[in-house]
């Protein structure tokens, strides 16, 4: 709600460094590498924000644990760059996932991923994928 100021970049910057060093001492961590892609694509770019190396962290992260929450933020990458037909096989898989979770954490962090979705304008074939959810 404040914007970005310079305690939000320090903070940036902090958590960069603690998810890299997470890396470094445990690189097929699935928490740590989906935490990281997070960052990088929600981040801003000029602080540090990288939505391709975001995809791919994800991506890496999904691999070694296809069931983690994280497949969200790669559902809604994919509609940020306009992957409908991917985004809709993404989402169909992680909503089951969601529904399917017993952790209340996971479910928590799912609904508060699909408000934030939800709460942004997208074009109609995407509104669709999101419909039953929101």
């Amino acid at each position: 709600m404040e914007g970005v100021t310079l305690g939000t970049l320090r903070d940036l910057r902090r958590a960069h460094r603690a998810l890299d060093r997470s890396l470094v001492l445990h690189p097929r961590y699935a928490e740590a590498l989906a935490a990281k892609g997070a960052l990088l694509y929600y981040s801003p770019r000029f602080a540090g924000g990288d939505v391709v190396g975001g995809e791919r962290l994800i991506r890496r992260a999904l691999a070694i644990d296809p069931d983690n929450p994280a497949r969200l933020v790669l559902v809604e990458l994919l509609i940020y760059r306009r992957a409908v037909d991917e985004a809709r096989r993404e989402a169909v898989r992680s909503l089951a996932v969601v529904h399917a979770s017993a952790d209340p954490f996971v479910r928590a962090g799912a609904r508060a991923l699909l408000d934030h979705m939800c709460a942004r304008e997208w074009p109609r074939e995407v509104d669709e994928i999101l419909r039953e959810d929101c």
